[in-house]
């Protein structure tokens, strides 16, 4: 996978930690991500490329740990079979020390990829499957969505 100097740069603004009572915290800026994507995408319209940042599957106890990434649906399709599964639940589904809940990968396919009824499809389906079964489904899901496309 070739990455330009925006990839790289959302890739890093992505893995920027937070301090919470002395507990780091590793967040996805996807709306701020979408919003620079877009600024930087107007400035020049014939000149600019379109930036897809990947999303990048990491061990949640380890996070320069990485497991895998990918810049599309069907770079996702190709990869997920490969992640743990402990990987993907702490990507799909968490509840936070505010008691929020977190999905970065739902957040990416919404505002990055562009596929809200996939975005509400895996976020559903992180809120009411765990473990291997989890998996599975999410990767019956994304194949059956990258094949439409």
């Amino acid at each position: 996978m070739i990455f330009d100097a925006s990839s790289f740069l959302f890739s890093f603004i992505s893995d920027i930690k937070f301090k919470n009572r002395g507990i780091i915290y590793y967040s996805v800026w996807t709306e701020g991500v979408v919003m620079l994507k877009s600024e930087l995408n107007s400035k020049n319209k014939e000149t600019t490329k379109p930036i897809n940042p990947p999303f990048v599957f990491r061990d949640p106890d380890s996070p320069k740990k990485i497991y895998g990434s990918a810049c599309n649906l069907q770079e996702l399709a190709e990869i997920l079979p490969y992640i743990p599964y402990f990987s993907i639940e702490y990507h799909l589904y968490r509840v936070e020390s505010d008691d929020t809940i977190s999905s970065d990968l739902g957040l990416w396919i919404r505002y990055i990829v562009g596929l809200n009824s996939l975005s509400d499809e895996i976020e559903k389906l992180g809120a009411s499957v765990e473990g291997l079964e989890l998996k599975d489904e999410l990767v019956n899901i994304i194949n059956s969505y990258s094949l439409q496309l």
